[in-house]
């Protein structure tokens, strides 16, 4: 499972202006998600860089894919 998040990581430390989490707090429970639950965040610092992303992680598990079945047809 990942978890994209629309900010950097510095930009999320920093914490949000009309937010009442701690931008430190909101780490800890980020990467104590990591940690306990395999919850993979991706910091990317804008839309655009969340697309890209996504995009190109879904081709890589097609890619995936279609080599599995290649070595199950063996």
């Amino acid at each position: 499972m990942i978890l994209i998040i629309e900010g950097t990581l510095s930009e999320v430390n920093q914490g949000y202006e009309y937010s009442e989490i701690e931008g430190k707090s909101i780490l800890k429970t980020i990467f104590t998600l990591l940690v306990r639950y395999g919850v993979y965040p991706v910091f990317c610092k804008d839309r655009r860089e969340m697309v890209e992303f996504i995009t190109h992680f879904y081709l890589a598990e097609e890619r995936n894919v279609i080599a599995i079945k290649r070595v199950n047809k063996c």
